[in-house]
């Protein structure tokens, strides 16, 4: 089918709907933009597209499961299909409460892959200061990404302090950060400053 995008947002679509689904969707290898927002997936309903769907359209270059019900079980079922999707773009995985364990899965088995990434949206995800650290090696190399969603300040000012600790850095496509109402003091702009410093495009 020539399909290109499908929109199935708040379409109550659970985890055996997902299973009824993902079986269709593999036929859609033509598909670019996949919206699934706002249907409570879980465990189930990411195996289904992780195993029968996703390897199917690996042409996609926006994948929105925003508000999908997927925590670290769902992330690390989803890891291994989302890191062979390697034309995407955009990356919508907000509101999803897979925390510092599933965002280390991201970061480590996912992300490195994404060589075409240009906005990720991770927002309220229950992700952590602490986890930067192992969270910014995973995108210090995305080179065209221009929009990094965090939904914290604080989360933003860590992945900037960890860069330097990062093997390379290369985020030539990033060219505005958002650091208002901050309050940032002076120790703080000293953390700041080297991994600032890396960022060459601002």
């Amino acid at each position: 089918l020539a399909l290109k995008e499908l929109e199935l947002a708040h379409c109550a679509i659970d985890a055996s709907a997902a299973q009824e689904l993902a079986p269709g969707l593999r036929r859609l290898t033509n598909l670019r933009k996949l919206t699934l927002t706002g249907n409570k997936l879980a465990v189930d309903g990411a195996r289904a597209l992780a195993q029968e769907a996703l390897p199917h359209v690996r042409g996609l270059t926006e994948l929105n499961l925003a508000y999908g019900g997927l925590d670290v079980e769902a992330i690390k079922l989803l890891a291994p299909a989302l890191k062979d999707l390697q034309a995407l773009e955009v990356l919508q995985i907000r509101n999803n409460k897979f925390e510092e364990k599933g965002a280390e899965v991201l970061a480590a088995e996912v992300l490195p892959h994404l060589r075409r990434l240009e906005q990720l949206d991770v927002r309220l995800t229950g992700v952590r200061e602490a986890t930067m650290e192992a969270f910014a090696p995973g995108l210090a190399c995305s080179s065209r990404l221009r929009v990094l969603e965090l939904g914290d300040k604080r989360l933003l000012i860590a992945f900037i302090s960890a860069l330097p600790r990062c093997n390379s850095v290369n985020l030539g496509s990033l060219r505005e950060l958002a650091l208002d109402k901050c309050d940032l003091n002076g120790d703080f702009m000293a953390e700041l400053a080297p991994g600032i410093r890396l960022l060459t495009s601002l």
